[in-house]
């Protein structure tokens, strides 16, 4: 371990310095910042201890300038001045660790330690990359294969710093991939939004078998990772994926799961039911009359988590849809307490995962299976936390979604920021809506007239209608 120790008494360290060398530790010295700088260009350290007040400039201001030269290296603040605001400061600054004086030996060897253990942790995630990375690259970029690829990755946190570059750029391609291959996608036999239901519930009805079926709003992959290692052990999960339907929206994939058609047929049978979500019902009779099934079943609607108390055993189908995972993902962005405590992407999943746990749903569950219900979880899309405006051009007619935009004179300013279609009519979506516009990646989409208010306003809020990864591929659970 090579230390830089910068102090301008320096001399009075010299105790220090010697037990450190006794420690097996390489310390060089210097009592002037400038002098300690031309250190840092013309050798290798390991760490840099740096005293917060000398004379010609503090410990913050050295180290900013340090890492432009070194940006690498640990830098660990000393300093007698236990002040909160020069500790922000100094975090802000990405300052490994600070010490307060007067200095122990021992306070020294705690932070040797602790980077010890850090090198060895990110030596250890660069292996466990490196092996994700060969993985992913042998995995064929098709309809099965991005399936097999979100599985890969539903465990990863996408704001772990190794990841993050990786997940852009597998959403990036993604997104270019659902640009050529999304029409031949919904002419296939591949489980979307309009089939999953008739695939996977339908042939356990017409076995004679008791089924509940529901819908939790707004809730990604990883969630429902989390969420089935909560269930007791006498029931058995089975996971597999599926594609949402574009736009990722509770209007148009929610009601294409129930009706178990695309949105287009919706709304040559019924023009006016897409314009919310009150026909789930309604449409799932629809859909189970097409298979000459009796159509007696129980619909659930639930808003509020008490509101799962309400499920109750019964008849051969129980079906619902869980709300108040959605609306507490539209109340963060108004309410700023809540958006306090659930300020990162794993903060949400938290809060949403502690609700579900809450609310006695996972209880319900265990319930429903010793009664003898085969019971299915999906989702209707996922979500992102956007943080990168892309303006958008267009009239009045533009839709106010902010991962997507139907409009006759829409246009991106940055179409990479995009995925387009010409004529959304012919992916099974209602006639008359002009272009569509999907954004990609951590976009939302913001207007020319003040984009830095709207970009100020939105970023880092809980989004979907995109085309990403955790938006599109979801999973559907059986549980027996």
């Amino acid at each position: 371990m090579r230390i830089l120790w910068v102090d301008d008494e320096i001399e009075t360290l010299k105790p220090h310095k010697i037990f450190l060398e006794r420690q097996g530790c390489s310390v060089d010295t210097s009592d002037h910042p400038e002098e300690a700088l031309s250190l840092l260009k013309n050798n290798k350290y390991d760490l840099v201890l740096v005293d917060y007040r000398m004379p010609s400039l503090n410990g913050n201001e050295f180290v900013r300038m340090a890492k432009k030269i070194a940006p690498n290296i640990r830098y660990v603040l000393v300093t007698m001045v236990q002040d909160t605001d020069i500790m922000e400061e100094a975090i802000s600054e990405d300052v490994f660790d600070y010490i307060v004086k007067p200095v122990k030996p021992t306070q020294i060897l705690a932070v040797i330690k602790r980077l010890e253990k850090d090198e060895i942790y990110r030596a250890q995630k660069g292996k466990e990359l490196t092996r994700l990375y060969q993985k992913l690259s042998e995995i064929p970029r098709d309809q099965e294969g991005w399936l097999k690829i979100a599985d890969l990755i539903s465990t990863k946190d996408p704001q772990d710093e190794f990841l993050a570059g990786e997940m852009e750029e597998l959403n990036n391609e993604f997104a270019e991939w659902i640009e050529r291959n999304y029409v031949e996608l919904l002419n296939s036999n591949i489980t979307r939004s309009d089939n999953v239901f008739k695939k996977h519930v339908i042939p356990l009805i017409k076995k004679g078998e008791k089924v509940a079926f529901f819908v939790l709003d707004c809730v990604k992959l990883s969630q429902f990772v989390s969420l089935v290692k909560e269930l007791p052990s006498h029931v058995r999960p089975e996971l597999n994926l599926y594609y949402s339907i574009l736009p990722t929206s509770t209007i148009y994939a929610r009601n294409s799961i129930f009706a178990g058609r695309l949105p287009a047929e919706i709304q040559k049978l019924h023009p006016e039911w897409l314009k919310n979500n009150l026909h789930e019902k309604e449409l799932l009779k629809e859909q189970l009359s097409r298979e000459h099934l009796p159509t007696n079943f129980s619909f659930y609607r639930l808003n509020a988590p008490e509101d799962t108390q309400n499920i109750k055993p019964g008849p051969f189908l129980i079906a619902g849809t869980i709300n108040f995972t959605d609306l507490i993902a539209h109340i963060r962005g108004r309410v700023e307490p809540l958006k306090q405590i659930a300020k990162t992407e794993q903060e949400f999943k938290d809060m949403i995962h502690f609700l579900i746990k809450k609310s006695g749903f996972l209880q319900k569950i265990s319930e429903l299976v010793q009664e003898g219900y085969t019971v299915f979880l999906t989702s209707d899309h996922g979500w992102v936390q956007a943080d990168k405006p892309s303006i958008v051009h267009g009239g009045n007619e533009l839709t106010e979604s902010l991962r997507f935009k139907f409009g006759i004179s829409l246009r991106v300013e940055n179409p990479r920021h995009a995925v387009i279609f010409e004529r959304p009519r012919e992916i099974g979506l209602p006639k008359g809506m002009g272009r569509l516009a999907l954004c990609r990646d951590y976009y939302f989409f913001v207007y020319p007239s003040d984009p830095h208010r709207f970009a100020k306003r939105y970023r880092g809020e809980i989004m979907h209608g995109g085309v990403t990864i955790d938006e599109m591929i979801i999973p559907i659970i059986k549980i027996y």
